[in-house]
């Protein structure tokens, strides 16, 4: 791969994770309050009926009647394993036919002489249910997994120039089982982790993706349907990943927000870290550009607040040894935003340590402009030292107006005399809350 392919190919994949991440963000809120106001309706009608539900269980429950209508016995054991007595609710007959109670059909009868209105709602969504559950947000998390990994399948198949089938019998012969559902994906993460020699702590980071790509698998071809070819290959990871206990013994699985947002960091600091590093022993002679690439990344992140991430990538461009010609200022804003997550973390020790590998008044390359990010991060008495580095740095050049939007005047926001000092300097209005994240700095051209 060329310079420009390698440049390509993680700008196309930081994007489509990035893009996904947004809509997961921005509509799967709405999407869980839309089906939080349905079974509003339900759970109105259920007081009457003085039954109590628990929101999740009572989701599942209905996703499920949708899932497995045809199939009597999964959806049995499935509301064995919620706790939930629907004896006096609904009746599942051999036929597989889901109908409702004698009792709960005489009380819907009583109900609609008092409000009608309120009973032909609760039918139609209970009729609905049956086909289409209400769960937009459960579906809307699964099409994210399974979207996400197929940018993450398509980024690898970019790095691997070999044959991919014989990457397969590679990884086969390790492991002696397959146990993903892609030969390609489970061979391409095998050869090329073997051929970066990722370290140790490297392996760690992604651990459990094995089983997300088990799951997004399930999702795509079972419904989420736990069968026995899933179970088959979760035995062969599960002294790999404790994480794949909790499956064992389960008749349906669901994408829970935060086991997404784990998928979400999993597999963007993966396809990061082999791209970058596979850039670096192909086209050795373009490190230039790979590090100018860096940064933006770290940036994207902090803005989406996933500071775990950036933390990973602020270790990882130490193992890359960014250093090329223009490197010095490239590893400053690379150090900053890494401790910019680090605070935001709460981890204020490395964060110390971190700053300390700055540039020093009268050392090399020194600049007021990271001795101000320094000052910003260290806060409290610090404050003042910043804003005294911050006027130094507009003075000389080194921040303009359009940078104050940036992450790091968070840290300066509202304190006494940097509106002032922002005023003065660029004759410019007062900046009292956070400007809008900044486009990213990536071109294509």
């Amino acid at each position: 791969m060329t310079e420009k392919d390698f440049h390509k190919t993680l700008l196309g994949f930081h994007s489509g994770v990035q893009a996904l991440f947004a809509m997961v963000k921005q509509t799967g809120q709405v999407a869980d309050d839309q089906d939080l106001s349905d079974l509003t309706k339900f759970f109105k009608g259920l007081a009457k009926f003085d039954v109590e539900f628990d929101y999740r269980q009572f989701v599942e429950r209905l996703a499920t009647l949708g899932a497995q209508v045809n199939d009597a016995t999964k959806l049995s054991d499935f509301l064995k394993e919620t706790d939930i007595d629907v004896s006096g609710i609904f009746k599942i007959k051999e036929d597989n036919t889901i109908l409702p109670e004698k009792g709960f059909t005489d009380f819907l009868s009583a109900w609609t002489r008092e409000n009608p209105e309120e009973v032909k709602q609760f039918m139609y969504l209970l009729s609905g249910a049956k086909r289409h559950p209400i769960a937009r947000g459960e579906y809307l998390r699964r099409g994210a997994l399974i979207s996400l990994i197929g940018v993450f399948d398509a980024c690898l198949s970019k790095l691997m120039p070999e044959d991919e089938e014989q990457n397969y019998k590679r990884y086969q012969s390790q492991n002696g089982q397959l146990i993903l559902f892609s030969s390609k994906m489970a061979g391409n993460v095998y050869c090329l982790s073997k051929r970066l020699s990722l370290t140790e702590d490297e392996k760690k980071w992604f651990a459990g993706h094995e089983r997300l790509i088990l799951k997004r698998n399930l999702y795509a071809h079972n419904n989420g349907g736990v069968d026995r070819a899933y179970l088959d290959k979760l035995e062969r990871i599960r002294d790999e990943d404790p994480a794949v206990y909790p499956d064992v013994g389960k008749s349906y699985l669901w994408m829970p927000m935060d086991e997404l947002l784990r998928a979400f960091d999993i597999f963007h600091l993966l396809g990061i870290m082999l791209i970058q590093k596979m850039w670096r022993l192909d086209d050795a002679s373009t490190i230039k550009q790979a590090d100018e690439d860096y940064a933006p990344l770290m940036l994207d992140l902090i803005y989406d607040e996933r500071y775990a991430v950036v933390d990973k990538l602020g270790s990882l461009a130490r193992d890359l040894r960014i250093e090329s010609q223009t490197g010095f200022f490239t590893k400053q804003v690379i150090t900053v935003n890494h401790a910019i997550a680090l605070k935001e973390m709460g981890e204020l020790e490395r964060m110390r340590r971190v700053l300390s590998r700055l540039k020093n008044p009268g050392e090399k390359n020194f600049s007021n402009r990271f001795e101000m990010a320094r000052y910003a991060l260290l806060g409290g008495q610090n404050i003042e030292r910043a804003l005294i580095y911050l006027k130094y740095a507009i003075e000389s050049g080194e921040i303009l107006y359009p940078d104050i939007q940036e992450p790091i005047f968070d840290y300066l926001r509202g304190q006494p005399g940097f509106d002032e000092l922002i005023r003065s300097s660029f004759k410019a209005d007062s900046l009292q809350h956070k400007l809008p994240p900044a486009p990213t700095r990536f071109n294509i051209t």
